[in-house]
């Protein structure tokens, strides 16, 4: 740490106050459980090389940390939230392991989420499994019924409008896609009009608030450019999660860019 040249990095470590948890030194808490386990956390602003890891500690002892590390890789590399216990038994004992990493975790509600559990062969992490669950029956629970008279509302838009949409299958699409659920999803290759669509959408709920959020700044400048209906915030889904007013239930419409890779603890 001492050798890093980012000296945000270094910042973010200092705390004035003496850290009794960390042998009285000023560093902030947040950085505990790395002090703990460097394998598989990480010190406050800064996520380290696994190399850099590798050449400064001595993981003789810590397979309960790789174990975490492997399981956690393949939520966030692979999208699997459930890894077979039998891939990891090669680093020893996994319900041995688990036990270990569970109890060296601050014994706070907040780390909770943080354990990990064995079950029906796999092993994940609870917090990242409640987060899915609940994700779901929220999507669920808006997914359950659809706009009453959408079909007909936009038919009546179009008539009114006749130069607004001119490829009919989009038309088509405009008319079902509300029907029967309160969530709809975009898909296609590049060029195949998602952008118009979703353009289309938005002028048909011009009345509405609507919210789009995107990954980067360069993509939300990009649906700025894309979207000319009224009515229109545009925001980074880091912003709009980090900003202190309440999200609440101000808007009509929000249409998320790129939704299959926002992170769960921003949903």
């Amino acid at each position: 740490m001492l050798q890093m040249r980012n000296h945000w990095i270094k910042a973010a470590q200092y705390d004035p106050t003496p850290n009794r948890w960390l042998s009285g030194l000023r560093l902030t808490s947040r950085s505990s459980p790395f002090d703990t386990m460097p394998f598989c956390t990480a010190p406050a602003g800064h996520v380290p090389r696994f190399a850099d890891l590798a050449e400064s500690i001595d993981a003789t002892g810590r397979e309960h940390e790789m174990l975490a590390r492997r399981v956690r890789n393949n939520v966030e590399q692979h999208g699997a939230i459930y890894t077979p216990a039998a891939e990891c038994e090669d680093l020893g004992d996994v319900d041995t392991l688990i036990k270990k990493h569970n109890r060296l975790l601050p014994p706070t509600d907040r780390h909770a989420p943080r354990k990990f559990a064995h079950a029906n062969g796999h092993v994940f992490i609870v917090g990242y499994e409640d987060d899915t669950v609940a994700i779901i029956e929220k999507l669920q629970a808006i997914a359950s019924e659809g706009i009453e008279g959408h079909a007909d509302g936009v038919q009546e838009w179009l008539d009114a409008n006749p130069g607004e949409v001119d490829d009919d299958l989009k038309a088509a699409a405009l008319k079902a896609l509300f029907t029967r659920s309160k969530v709809a999803l975009i898909y296609g290759p590049a060029g195949t009009g998602k952008s118009t669509m979703v353009d289309h959408i938005a002028n048909y709920f011009s009345d509405e608030r609507k919210h789009f959020l995107a990954h980067t700044n360069p993509a939300v400048d990009n649906l700025k450019r894309r979207v000319h209906a009224p009515n229109s915030d545009f925001s980074t889904i880091t912003s709009h999660v980090n900003r202190s007013a309440s999200f609440g239930s101000s808007y009509g419409v929000v249409v998320i860019d790129e939704c299959s890779f926002v992170d769960n603890a921003n949903c």
